[in-house]
């Protein structure tokens, strides 16, 4: 069986929300079962394995961190995944990112199964302070990572030796995922193995960020949307109100709703999917 798409979505257990997050996503998700195969992923201490796959999650040997924690339980993921299953793209985004999956998924048809990395572009610049040069490349923004299986599979076997220079002789290839955010130094390696980074079109995504969330003008040709606000609990409403926008189409104003009354609707969600 070839999977039209594989998301690798980053996880852990650090904000309640995230588990509501998980339980919204998983639910539609189940409507794409046959096209699409997502996972969460996350870090365990307590494993013998390295890595080991239960049901919708990929557990990592390790302990949560931003970097290079995020980025090497990334590489772990991709390279179990490569080895188990057939797809033709593979996403990796996170649990505060929801994708409308039919939009997703009519878009990707445009996309190349082979040689292919792309999402959002962004400029990243750093200075060297043996040299005082101002190093700028393209990386993808984390929140939504496409590539082929070509790709993701050199990506993941790349050896970061110390060897290797990344710009300069201060700063050396292995050193970058400590240094970097895991998205830039994605993007960094994929430039340094010779990929062209394509920005599908800033119009295909939707920041709902630091408390700037109105999405009364919902567009039905975005793939997905950034949740992230200083008060989390508004992030579930958005998650919800998406959630109707995108596959129920029958209630508006889910911000005017009281607690009690979103609290029915998730019940009625989760009684839907049972």
């Amino acid at each position: 069986m070839t999977y039209d798409l594989i998301m690798l979505i980053i996880s852990s257990n650090d904000l309640p929300v995230y588990k509501e997050f998980r339980n919204i996503i998983s639910a539609y998700h189940a409507k794409y079962k046959d096209r699409v195969r997502h996972f969460y992923v996350e870090f365990k201490p307590d494993m013998d394995e390295d890595v080991l796959e239960i049901g919708e999650y990929i557990y990592v040997k390790g302990v949560e961190s931003f970097h290079p924690g995020i980025y090497n339980k990334t590489m772990a993921a991709i390279r179990h995944i490569n080895s188990k299953y057939n797809y033709r793209h593979i996403i990796r985004t996170n649990v505060s990112s929801l994708w409308n999956l039919e939009n997703t998924l009519a878009y990707q048809k445009w996309l190349p199964i082979f040689n292919f990395a792309g999402g959002i572009l962004h400029e990243y610049n750093f200075i060297t302070l043996e040299d005082n040069n101002n190093n700028v490349f393209n990386f993808i923004t984390g929140t939504g990572i496409f590539m082929t299986k070509d790709v993701a599979d050199k990506l993941s076997n790349t050896i970061l030796s110390s060897d290797v220079s990344l710009v300069s002789n201060t700063i050396k290839l292995c050193a970058i995922t400590e240094i970097f955010p895991d998205d830039v130094s994605i993007g960094f390696i994929l430039g340094k193995l010779g990929y062209e980074l394509n920005h599908i079109g800033n119009e295909k995504w939707r920041l709902c960020i630091n408390d700037s969330y109105s999405i009364d003008d919902f567009k039905y040709n975005e793939l997905y949307y950034r949740i992230k606000n200083n008060d989390r609990n508004i992030d579930i409403i958005l998650f919800y109100k998406l959630y109707n926008q995108i596959y129920w189409d029958y209630i508006d104003q889910i911000e005017k709703w009281d607690k009690t009354t979103i609290f029915l609707f998730v019940i009625k969600i989760k009684r839907f999917h049972i």
